[in-house]
């Protein structure tokens, strides 16, 4: 895979986060070691009205695509 074939998509709406949160599932899934954490938990850290460091910082998430499937997530934070 090179970067050109990868495709990144600002995440815009919910069914786009729910996508973004469950990307770690896929690239941990055969990992034995890996604890997933609480969906409801990752939900929440990423809502504004959630988590007060929303209050001085601004985040932007993205999901990189790969072949139509979700392979990796970026968020870009302004603290």
């Amino acid at each position: 895979m090179t970067y050109e074939e990868v495709e990144i998509i600002e995440v815009e709406k919910p069914s786009q986060l729910a996508g973004f949160i469950k990307v770690p599932w896929k690239i941990y899934a055969k990992d034995p070691n890996w604890v997933p954490p609480l969906i409801s938990a990752q939900r929440d850290m990423l809502n504004p009205k959630k988590n007060p460091f929303f209050r001085y910082a601004s985040v932007k998430t993205y999901i990189a695509r790969h072949g139509g499937e979700n392979v990796g997530r970026i968020a870009a934070i302004v603290n």
